[in-house]
């Protein structure tokens, strides 16, 4: 899927669910969980309505959820303003299937997105800043000055 650059907000990725993972001694240990990529209007007035997609995460590359789509259920689940954030955050495998159904501007929408590792969400984040990065310097310095061009 081709990565569209949107703009980065400060909101957290509530769909980041915290996996644990046996080590090969059988004890456990902390790994990065998956994610869906999704931020919810958290203390806003519907906290089931994405706020924005994590640039990089199965929502946003996947091109199907909006911000603005207000979650109705999770996996056959029905969402109250209350229960979302905890259905989206159960502990799922990565590169598991989840079936989100939205509400559009009065639609409703099946979408079903594969979990992405956390941390591979997170790089591809980071990734995406640098670029952004790269070309507001290339715009106020100019390709020469940063190439060491004359």
């Amino acid at each position: 899927a081709v990565l569209s650059r949107v703009p980065l907000s400060p909101s957290v990725d509530v769909s980041a669910s915290p996996n644990l993972s046996l080590s090969p001694s059988g004890a456990s240990a902390k790994a990065l969980g998956s994610t869906l990529g999704i931020c919810l209007e958290v203390g806003g007035s519907c906290p089931r309505r994405i706020q924005s997609l994590v640039p990089g995460g199965p929502a946003q590359t996947s091109g199907l959820l909006q911000a603005g789509d207000e979650i109705v259920s999770v996996d056959g689940i029905e969402v109250s303003d209350t229960s979302v954030m905890e259905v989206l955050r159960k502990p799922s495998p990565i590169a598991s299937k989840c079936r989100i159904c939205v509400n559009r501007r009065g639609k409703k929408l099946d979408v079903t997105l594969h979990r992405a590792h956390f941390g591979m969400v997170r790089g591809v984040r980071k990734l995406l800043e640098m670029v952004d990065m790269l070309e507001t310097n290339l715009r106020l310095h100019g390709a020469h000055k940063i190439v060491g061009s004359s």
